[in-house]
């Protein structure tokens, strides 16, 4: 049995991996922008506002339109503790979507 995984998901190209008879995700092929880092014309930078403090989902929706898309977010800025960040007035980095959407 396939594993589903929205058009947006980091995972929705990954082969999946068969565990005890249980259909599992695959290993993740890192999109080129999170391999090496962009030229500096495709890295953009936001100010978190406080009504979006703890909210990548919010912010990634304003910038990419999909709330989806926030482990962009996470994965360009190196977020390993996910809880409370970002913080309000910090400037987290963002790829532009012309090198989101076409790894997707």
């Amino acid at each position: 049995m396939a594993t589903l995984f929205g058009d947006k998901s980091m995972y929705r190209k990954t082969e999946p991996v068969i565990v005890g008879g249980v259909s599992t995700v695959g290993t993740w092929n890192r999109p080129k922008w999170a391999v090496k880092r962009p030229d500096e014309k495709y890295v953009h930078r936001y100010l978190v506002p406080s009504h979006q403090e703890g909210r990548p989902d919010l912010i990634a929706h304003q910038l990419y339109q999909s709330d989806s898309l926030d482990w962009v977010l996470l994965v360009f800025n190196n977020v390993s503790n996910v809880f409370g960040w970002p913080k309000s007035g910090a400037v987290i980095e963002y790829p532009d979507e012309s090198l989101v959407f076409p790894a997707l």
